[in-house]
């Protein structure tokens, strides 16, 4: 695997892109002690919730996250 930034990141597969060391330009800023929790590979039983209204003429469809809906 070899170093993947920003510009050229093209791939839906998380495995690729290695956790920011705080060493690459594009974290310098970040805050990184409280992104910490967001970038460990654990489980959560943190949900989204939200309410919509939409036409008649549109789905919407839940999926799970094993479901890949943005890969090609």
């Amino acid at each position: 695997m070899g170093q993947v930034s920003m510009s050229n990141a093209r791939s839906y597969d998380l495995a690729e892109f290695p956790p920011p060391s705080g060493r690459e330009e594009v974290w310098r800023f970040a805050p990184r002690a409280a992104l910490k929790p967001l970038l460990e590979d654990a489980p959560s039983d943190g949900r989204l919730r939200w309410e919509t209204t939409l036409s008649e003429d549109v789905t919407l469809t839940q999926i799970t996250s094993e479901q890949d809906a943005l890969r090609p």
